[in-house]
């Protein structure tokens, strides 16, 4: 028969264990969904402007509305008419170009 005293000290290795597994997990996933790279954009008032290894998720808002815009990150870029990244959302993949104005722009991992 065990006795309570081996059962506890099992549960805390175990418990242990279990800390050390999740804390050397979890940098590894952040670092792999990373978004690299920059967007770049010319805004209503001539400057030319980028946003440089980008949060994923994020909404950017431009500094004026901008003309035009290209992609030159490894993540998908959606462009909006408004400052919150929710009207008229128009997808610019890695490498492509926006031709046309937004206000707003959220990079996200495919």
């Amino acid at each position: 028969m065990r006795t309570p005293r081996r059962i506890a000290f099992g549960a805390v290795a175990v418990a242990a264990g279990a800390l050390l597994v999740g804390a050397n997990t979890v940098p590894a996933a952040a670092s792999e969904s990373a978004i690299t790279g920059s967007f770049e954009y010319s805004d209503l008032l001539g400057g030319n402007n980028r946003i440089v290894d980008p949060s994923e998720g994020t909404c950017y808002y431009v500094t004026s509305v901008a003309l035009s815009g290209f992609n030159n990150t490894d993540a998908r870029a959606t462009t909006y008419t408004d400052l919150n990244c929710t009207v008229l959302g128009t997808v610019v993949n890695p490498g492509n170009a926006a031709v046309f104005p937004f206000a707003s722009v959220r990079l996200t991992l495919p």
